[in-house]
């Protein structure tokens, strides 16, 4: 695998057929919390106000993120990072435009209404762990390579518990449930 594989690999992963498919729970990062309610999971991406021992999502990804985000090799790493994922984006404009037709005819299963939902967070999500590689190689934080595993795994990373890390959700247990690809 070259740097440039390393760096390209999770932003690369969205156009994966593993893309939540749930396919390998054993690939989830040791202590990840396993969530299977909806609600609980959108809580914990979402909320501000959190149960005891959780911590805000966005607060975790921004402490991962905020070292190197302005630095040189970020910006050098971000246009290299955003041509391919416009290459990736762009090949999914079908598959997204039939999602918003069957909401339009409100045939819309629970589990494409949640890919339409999160899609494009989780692609953001993505670019950011490949610009985690881009700056820091192998010394990626702990926490953007958790992301990237669960990804891999074929579940959604919706929050961050305290005590014993990242919480992913289990599309399997919404109704339609299928591999996206």
């Amino acid at each position: 695998m070259t740097d440039r594989d390393f760096t390209l690999a999770p932003v690369r992963s969205f156009a994966s057929e593993r893309l939540l498919g749930a396919q390998d729970p054993t690939l989830l990062p040791p202590g990840a919390e396993l969530i299977a309610d909806i609600e609980r999971a959108m809580l914990l991406e979402n909320a501000q106000d959190l149960p005891p021992g959780y911590r805000i999502w966005r607060d975790v990804i921004n402490a991962a993120l905020s070292p190197f985000y302005s630095a040189p090799a970020a910006a050098e790493g971000r246009v290299l990072i955003e041509a391919e994922a416009d290459a990736i984006w762009s090949g999914c404009g079908e598959f997204e435009q039939a999602l918003k037709i069957s909401q339009l005819r409100k045939t819309i299963t629970p589990f494409e209404e949640f890919w339409l939902t999160i899609a494009y967070d989780l692609f953001e999500l993505l670019q950011s762990v490949s610009l985690g590689r881009h700056v820091n190689e192998a010394d990626n934080d702990p926490v953007l390579e958790a992301i990237f595993c669960v990804v891999q795994a074929g579940f959604y990373p919706c929050g961050w518990n305290g005590e014993s890390g990242i919480c992913a959700f289990d599309p399997r247990e919404l109704e339609g449930f299928r591999p996206v690809w």
